[in-house]
């Protein structure tokens, strides 16, 4: 979870990238399981990138719109 945390850190201290290739950030599955300061950082990056729409980037593949 730390992993996570630092990269989504990262993404929303260089928000600009995500928002230049419409790229937005989601969290599916049981949120319950994620720990509260690594949540506060999703919730973060979920909330930067909500109106981007271009791609998802999920394992490496991108897919179409409908973030």
């Amino acid at each position: 979870m730390q992993l996570a945390k630092v990269k989504l850190e990262q993404l929303t201290r260089h928000g600009d990238v995500l928002d230049r290739y419409g790229a937005c950030v989601r969290v599916l599955g049981q949120r319950d399981l994620i720990r509260e300061d690594v949540l506060e950082v999703v919730d973060k990056a979920v909330n930067m990138t909500k109106d981007n729409k271009l791609y998802v980037e999920s394992s490496n593949r991108r897919l179409p719109k409908g973030c």
